[in-house]
């Protein structure tokens, strides 16, 4: 006797408001800055769109989530409007530089609710399969509590996002296999267009996709090779084409990926001294390094990753005849295989996503054959209670990391502590990834005013000056707006991509393809000698310790001397201030003393 719906529907409910309370706690860390890597490009990318240009130039990330959180700004707009907070398009600009809590709010909230579609999604999913609601309901509560998605669900990126268009492929993927009606290639090709239009991890598909097609095929007598083959494939690349339109207009995305990515593979470039993209590993120590990565504590945890991969070697063997399972299942090693390919060592947690919904399908097949005989009047509540069991050190280690979210970032405190201590108008050198501080107005109109003489010497070219006169001369705006000090800073970009340093010195936009390409501020490349710096009378240095630590040690030190040498002097200059972060021990901010006092 199958258990009555309303209980499935009511255990479904309940495992997404596990889900919404555990992505919702922490939601606003480090507000109003941004601290977390890549969130402050897709938030300012989208907004920039605001002046008309719907190109993001910047293909590192397809567009599609651009434009998502493009359409959300456009829907705040039309809202701030109506309720008489913003009088203009460049008022709302303004507005977010005077204060991007509202807008980094709702680029997270946005990715909160694409990860609860991911919840229902996997349910959906190992439903579908298995024809199961505890394989269902188990596949879901591992998704809703795993740290690899809930703390990337935090955080205004495209892996989330991605991985719910990805899951709900595969969910239509199995409906091609089963019933091989043509809506369902389509579908299934569509979603995973979109999911590759928002992180390319999902082009993959192509190869299950295909593969469905043919067993569909051959189930039903039909021609294998016929138009219906390249169906979902069509409708992949079409959907991909229109939800990311730059990356099929605009010849930059295939030129990076050829520089960027093939040519590293194939050994023609040098590897890049502290990319964790390239440490020379082979391509078998790219997958074992991948393979481990859904073993950490910050993805499934040990406990939970060995079921998982019990799991999926559960429905490998007993489902071997089963093609829709087996497809469904198949984007696990060929991510595996094509990560070590293309970035052997680069994968993180935060990039498995797409593959988080899979390994808990195969989880809670495992855990439904196992159990799911023990209560025939509600037979997915043993299998849900083991998987419940098994989600505890992910609980623990989720809310962990919550309650961290949760206190005061130390880079927040040393920023109070500065604006309350350093008199305004000081000169101070600060790293870009550190504390941010406000810049004064005569600094930031002579950046306005360099950007625009740049975009006049580029003679209609594109530019992001185009845009990064207005980022100046925003911020001089906003400033207005702003009742607290401001200083003459002197802003560290440390130029991480590169192979080794160029000269010190004034550096334009136009001088360095990454530069154009992540929209990066006008700056300084590179460092001159600390003396200089208090010679032209800065007397304070803000960093961190994670920042220069690494130019101390090789092989930074080698590739960048004149960041050692600097960094060197600096830390004999008198400690003014050190802040440490109890719950980030990673994060410690120094402020030190320069020159005379």
């Amino acid at each position: 006797m199958s258990a009555p719906r309303k209980w499935v529907w009511l255990a479904l409910l309940a495992i997404f408001v596990v889900a919404a309370y555990l992505r919702l706690r922490g939601v606003g860390y480090g507000l109003p800055d941004s601290l977390y890597d890549d969130e402050s490009h897709f938030v300012r990318r989208a907004l920039a769109m605001g002046t008309g240009d719907l190109n993001p130039h910047w293909f590192h990330k397809p567009g599609f989530f651009f434009y998502v959180l493009f359409f959300d700004y456009g829907v705040y707009y039309v809202v701030s409007r109506a309720l008489g907070l913003v009088a203009s398009a460049d008022d709302f600009a303004v507005a977010y530089f005077a204060d991007p809590t509202p807008f980094l709010l709702i680029a997270r909230l946005t990715v909160v609710a694409f990860s609860l579609g991911l919840v229902g999604a996997t349910f959906a999913l190992g439903r579908r399969i298995f024809s199961s609601n505890g394989a269902g309901l188990g596949a879901a509560l591992i998704v809703a509590v795993v740290p690899g998605v809930v703390l990337e669900s935090k955080v205004a990126r495209a892996d989330v996002p991605a991985a719910m268009f990805a899951t709900v492929s595969l969910v239509c993927l199995v409906a091609m296999v089963r019933r091989g009606r043509a809506r369902d290639d389509v579908l299934a090709g569509v979603f995973a267009g979109l999911g590759a239009a928002t992180k390319y991890y999902p082009a993959i598909f192509v190869v299950p996709l295909v593969l469905a097609r043919v067993a569909r095929a051959r189930a039903a007598g039909e021609r294998v090779f016929s138009a219906r083959l390249f169906l979902a494939p069509a409708a992949l690349a079409l959907a991909f084409a229109v939800a990311s339109p730059f990356n099929v207009i605009d010849p930059t995305w295939a030129k990076e990926t050829w520089e960027q990515r093939v040519k590293p593979m194939l050994g023609d470039t040098a590897p890049i001294a502290n990319d964790a993209t390239y440490k020379g590993e082979g391509f078998l120590a790219g997958l074992a390094h991948a393979a481990a990565v859904p073993l950490r504590p910050d993805a499934m945890g040990m406990t939970l990753g060995i079921v998982a991969y019990a799991g999926v070697a559960f429905v490998a063997a007993s489902r071997r005849r089963d093609a829709a399972a087996l497809l469904a299942l198949s984007p696990i090693p060929i991510f595996v295989v094509a990560a070590a390919a293309f970035n052997p060592s680069y994968a993180e947690a935060r990039h498995l996503n797409v593959l988080y919904p899979l390994f808990a399908v195969g989880a809670g097949a495992l855990a439904d054959a196992a159990l799911g005989r023990f209560w025939p009047r509600a037979p997915f509540v043993p299998p849900l209670v083991a998987i419940a069991i098994l989600c505890a050190p992910s609980v623990k280690f989720v809310e962990k990391r919550n309650a961290r979210l949760e206190t005061p970032d130390a880079r927040l405190v040393a920023r109070e502590w500065i604006e309350r201590t350093v008199a305004a108008g000081e000169k101070i050198l600060v790293d870009s990834e550190c504390v941010k501080i406000r810049d004064r107005a005569e600094n930031l109109e002579r950046l306005r005013d360099e950007a625009r003489a740049l975009d006049r010497e580029t003679a209609g070219a594109w530019n992001f000056s185009r845009q990064l006169d207005l980022y100046y001369e925003y911020q001089s705006k906003a400033l207005r707006l702003w009742s607290g000090p401001t200083y003459d800073l002197h802003v560290f970009y440390h130029p991480w991509w590169k192979r080794r340093e160029d000269a010190p010195g004034a550096v334009r936009l136009d001088d360095d393809p990454h530069d154009r390409m992540m929209a990066n501020p006008l700056h300084a490349r590179g460092v001159d000698p600390l003396e200089a710096y208090e010679a032209r009378g800065f007397r304070w240095l803000v960093t961190e310790k994670r920042l220069y630590g690494k130019y101390l040690e090789e092989p930074m030190r080698s590739a960048f001397p004149s960041f050692a040498r600097f960094y060197e002097e600096a830390v004999k200059r008198r400690l003014e201030k050190e802040f440490e972060d109890s719950a980030r021990p990673e994060v410690v901010v120094q402020v030190f003393r320069l020159g005379s006092d």
